[in-house]
């Protein structure tokens, strides 16, 4: 097993900017709204949590692979996820609607992307305490915009 390779001088603390960029992958599916589809606030959050696992999951792997930094399994419930994710996608390939199947799965795969990512970055109390916050504030602003709705305020109709 390859040691842990320690964060220099000439290397970005990449770990950090994927914090960040976890962080505003947590505000931005809360508040997330389009209008022009059939389900106004859902459809457009399985886009950004696919895309955003997708990107997440890929610069984590590449900056891993540049700075050779081992990755270790997550242990808490990893090997149950994936178990899960291995029977649906059995399940999906027997179903009458396979293709309607395969895009469930897809949702729980960029969930498993996701989850690994964050077992990855998020190493201490404070950085996790970061992202609660964050996902606080997002959720204070659909808040806002609920109250702002139910008193007739909307500024998307």
């Amino acid at each position: 097993m390859r040691e842990r390779c320690p964060v220099t001088s000439r290397e970005p603390d990449t770990a950090r900017t994927i914090r960040a960029s976890f962080g505003l992958f947590a505000i931005i599916p809360v508040l997330a709204m389009l209008p022009f589809t059939p389900s106004p606030t859902i459809d457009v959050k399985i886009l950004l949590y696919h895309w955003g696992g997708f990107l997440l999951f890929t610069f984590w792997i590449f900056s891993a692979w540049l700075y050779n930094r081992s990755l270790k399994i997550p242990r808490l419930l990893f090997p149950i996820l994936l178990a899960f994710l291995a029977l649906n996608l059995v399940s999906s390939l027997c179903a009458g609607h396979t293709a309607n199947s395969i895009v469930h799965v897809s949702r729980l795969l960029s969930l498993l992307l996701i989850y690994l990512v964050a077992s990855q970055i998020y190493e201490t109390p404070a950085q996790v305490r970061s992202l609660l916050v964050a996902i606080c504030i997002g959720t204070a602003c659909s808040s806002l915009y609920a109250f702002l709705q139910k008193a007739g305020l909307d500024p998307f109709p």
